[in-house]
């Protein structure tokens, strides 16, 4: 009787331990999101919109809140421009999904913030 006390007395305070040991060691496998950005860069495609309505442009997002910065925003909620070649700039941004974030491709989504411009252009993408 005094042998299943101890054990059960061991056992008590021993699974605790292993459940925060465990813890930690899936907290330390996990990858921990971040942004990382790259000021001014300039990006050419096709104007598209996605199912949310953002702009997407060779597979860059672009918040519709930075287009209405602009200051020829107003032009720009036309859907005569879906198809035409553009050019815009700003910080391109791309952040790493962590496993349980929905990601377009590849656990990444790229994005650009503080637009300076967007214009439409000829050049060959």
């Amino acid at each position: 009787m005094k042998t299943i006390l101890v054990l059960l007395f061991a056992a008590f305070f021993t699974l605790p331990a292993a459940a925060q040991e465990l813890q930690q060691l899936n907290a330390q496998q996990a990858p921990t999101p971040k942004d990382t950005c790259y000021q001014n860069k300039i990006i050419y495609g096709r104007w598209s919109r996605t199912k949310g309505a953002m702009l997407y442009i060779n597979g860059i997002l672009i918040d519709p809140s930075e287009i209405e910065k602009l200051k020829n925003a107003r032009k720009f909620k036309n859907e005569k421009w879906r198809g035409k070649k553009i050019k815009v700039k700003g910080d391109l941004c791309i952040h790493y999904c962590s496993p349980y974030e929905q990601c377009l491709s590849d656990g990444i989504m790229r994005f650009l913030n503080n637009v300076q411009y967007l214009k439409r252009t000829c050049k060959a993408e």
